[in-house]
């Protein structure tokens, strides 16, 4: 039976254009700029939970009793938010919706400037209800205070941003989004659309090409959309004197990830985002990116594409002790940011490929699966064929 979504996907080519923006994104001039977008979604997905949480149990020590409810919601709500849009601006990118992802970009900016003013002032929490009102706008966009209105025209700071780290570079990056990507029936937005049909191109969406995008500045919001969130915690953790093992090894891994320009990218973050990168090479006009590790372990062992079939992959996958889906598809690599042994050599990795062998759960470093894809005969040798012990590896 044939999917609706092949038929879609037949009648416009909707699918196919985003696999095709994707894999031209990946080798073109913006391939680091995205990758430095999947380093802080990684960070992100595996650290903001804690920094919420402990965000919501200062809640009882900086608000006044008759304010407590609403404060842990609106904290809860307003972090969700920007912990959602974290994973939307990527998955939007990947696509070509350069547009849409500085949308959603902007509007977790909004998020995180009001949760920092209700946290640096709390009895801004009253306006929050009515967003349209005029006391709304005083307390989040507006300056009534002349004095104070004229040091953050000097600064270059919008009120709304008054109360983050970032004050200057957020109100600087808030403004190019909200012309270029978000207001409509101006000059700047009509010039940054994308009307012209590209290769990407689908009969839903005419997409740039991936050089053309501004996704360094997709990348300078999404840095500070996380450290914001992390001076937040920061800040009261200072103040109420605690502290958790969860945020203290988050504030040291976004601490030598974070940088704006005109800084240089930092060592780590050079070092992740090539990392990333390294899964994909170029292929004959540089428009395409394909995986390595499976091609190269065909051409060691002699073998051409077409005398492979999906049934010897899959069992072949199997034998090498991996947990694998009825369609023959090994368990996904597990998130960076989450050290574990690996069940061979067992030296501590961050980027695991899980499965199980023998019905008991591995975890294999990036190197030991390169080993399993490029050598098995190497990979099985050193006791690997033996019962996993207690702490994880083998023998």
């Amino acid at each position: 039976m044939v999917a609706f979504s092949d038929d879609i996907d037949r009648l416009t080519g909707t699918f196919r254009a985003d696999r095709r923006f994707c894999d031209s994104l990946f080798v073109s001039e913006n391939a680091e700029n995205f990758a430095e977008i999947l380093v802080y979604y990684i960070w992100a997905h595996v650290f903001l939970p804690h920094f919420q949480k402990g965000i919501l149990q200062f809640v009882p020590l900086h608000f006044q009793r008759d304010s407590h409810e609403r404060a842990r919601f609106w904290s809860y709500a307003l972090s969700l938010g920007v912990m959602k849009d974290l994973r939307l601006i990527p998955y939007l990118l990947m696509r070509g919706l350069i547009a849409e992802s500085g949308s959603v970009l902007r509007r977790s900016l909004e998020h995180v400037g009001v949760l920092t003013h209700i946290w640096s002032d709390p009895t801004k929490l009253r306006f929050l209800d009515e967003i349209d009102s005029k006391e709304y706008r005083d307390a989040f966009q507006s300056e009534k205070d002349k004095h104070v209105q004229s040091d953050l025209k000097a600064r270059g700071v919008k009120k709304r941003f008054a109360c983050l780290l970032s004050d200057g570079a957020a109100s600087t990056l808030y403004e190019i989004l909200s012309n270029w990507w978000v207001h409509g029936g101006s000059s700047a937005y009509l010039l940054h659309w994308e009307s012209d049909p590209g290769q990407s191109s689908c009969w839903f969406l005419d997409r740039k090409t991936p050089a053309e995008a501004r996704i360094d500045l997709l990348s300078q919001g999404v840095a500070i959309l996380c450290m914001e969130i992390v001076n937040l915690y920061i800040t009261h953790a200072q103040k109420y004197r605690t502290s958790c093992a969860e945020t203290a090894a988050g504030i040291d891994s976004i601490l030598r990830l974070f940088s704006l320009p005109p800084d240089p990218r930092t060592d780590e973050m050079k070092r992740q985002i090539a990392q990333i990168l390294e899964g994909s090479r170029h292929q004959g006009d540089g428009t395409e990116a394909v995986v390595k590790g499976f091609d190269d372990w065909l051409l060691e062992k002699g073998i051409t594409k077409d005398k492979v079939t999906h049934e010897s992959m899959k069992q072949w996958f199997i034998d090498a002790g991996f947990e694998v889906t009825e369609d023959g598809i090994p368990l996904i690599p597990g998130m960076p940011g989450l050290a574990q042994a690996c069940s061979r050599c067992g030296s501590w990795t961050e980027c695991g490929t899980q499965g199980t062998k023998k019905g008991e759960p591995i975890v294999l470093c990036q190197e030991c699966y390169l080993l399993m894809v490029r050598d098995t005969d190497l990979f099985h040798n050193e006791g690997w064929d033996e019962p996993i012990s207690e702490n994880g590896v083998g023998g």
